[in-house]
Order: C-alpha cells, then structure tokens, then sequence
C-alpha cells in the first residue's frame, strides 16, 4: 500500500493553505550533506515525498529522495521541529512525546539495541531543543518589559528577532505502556492493536485537557 492510494489530495493542498490555516511541519536529515530540512505546508513543501523523508527510521524503512536530497527521518538532529515551532511564535506547544526515557532492562537483540539508540538520540534532540526554549523564556522573563504583570516579547540587540515566552506542556505515555511496547511492537499492522493504541491516546488526552 503507497500513500498515493490514500483518499488525500497531496496536489491541490497548497491552494487550500491560507495564511490563517494551521502549519503542517515535518523534518528530517539529509544524509548526504548532514543538514536538517523542514518541509513546511505554508511554503509548498508538503507532498509524498517530504512526508516519507520524515518518516524513514534506518534500518526499518529506506532513505528518501527529495529534490536532489537523500533522507532520514529527523530525530536524529530535531524530532519534532521545536525550533522552526519556535519561529511561528505560537503562545504554546504541545509536545505528544511517545519516545521512552526509561526502559526496563538493557537491550539484547540487534534490532532492541537498535532501537534504544534510535530513541536516545531522540530525546537528546527533543531535550536540547527544550531546554533552548526554556532558557528563551527566562531571559524574556528578566530582561522582557512587564505590562499588566506579564512579560512582553524582547528584542536583543542585533538578532533581528523579537522573542516572546512560549509555554510548553508536555503528554506522555505511562511508563508501564512503554514496557509493552518493544521493537517489534513499531512494526504491527494489526487493526486490534492501532485501535488498543488510539483508544490509550484519547484518555491520555483527556487527562491532560482535564488537567
């Protein structure tokens, strides 16, 4: 089954994006030149092969090409794109982190190993781009000027960039999920399975929103 089988008009999506309409944003890496790329729906670079390139986790699926481009997905350098996130200057964030901090026990098969080092480098990505925009928000917060008891978005001299405190929140899963979900857990079609997946996704959601 190929993405161009799917009930979703890739071509006609750049006259449907407006300057009001949500930003889709993928990234990945081009392996040859090691530079990240974000593909962004508001500029046209959304289509089939922008979304492939961000999903294209070596070994499991093969490296895309993109306009001259050869690709992996991103969570080797930004997964997800905080920083290009950052630029749009949204008042949140909301990161859906489904990568593991903990495991249970160290891995032992090839494809385990693997996959923990695939999700170490993840959260090294994630985490640096976090902690950038934490500490954004600290110099916004002391140097920022205050207007009716909140800080107002800061100009440092020279940057050509205003800077404006972006609250970050955070949905994760259970650790006790995690544990159930190992290597070949990324690889399981089973209808029964995704639908165990969604489902655990909406109360998660709900939590948070409650929250």
């Amino acid at each position: 089954m190929t993405l161009e089988r799917q009930p979703v008009d890739y071509k006609s999506l750049d006259e449907r994006v407006g300057p009001s309409s949500p930003v889709l944003l993928v990234s990945a890496i081009d392996i040859i030149s090691g530079m990240a790329e974000n593909f962004d729906s508001r500029n046209g670079g959304i289509d089939i092969d922008a979304l492939l390139a961000s999903t294209a986790v070596p070994p499991v699926i093969r490296a895309a090409h993109v306009k001259g481009g050869v690709y992996w997905d991103a969570l080797f350098c930004q997964d997800p794109p905080i920083r290009e996130l950052g630029r749009l200057k949204p008042d949140e964030i909301w990161v859906i982190k489904i990568t593991p901090h903990r495991r249970g026990d160290d891995p032992k098969t090839d494809g385990d190993i693997m996959d923990r080092r695939n999700e170490l480098s993840g959260n090294v990505a994630l985490h640096e781009d976090l902690y950038m925009l934490e500490k954004i928000n600290e110099l916004v917060e002391e140097l920022g000027e205050e207007e009716n008891g909140e800080a107002q978005p800061l100009a440092l001299p020279g940057s050509g960039n205003e800077y404006r405190h972006i609250e970050v929140r955070i949905i994760e899963m259970y650790d006790e999920i995690h544990q159930e979900l190992d290597f070949a857990s990324k690889a399981d079609r089973n209808p029964l399975f995704i639908r165990e997946l969604m489902d655990y996704g909406e109360e998660r959601t709900e939590e948070f929103l409650k929250g």
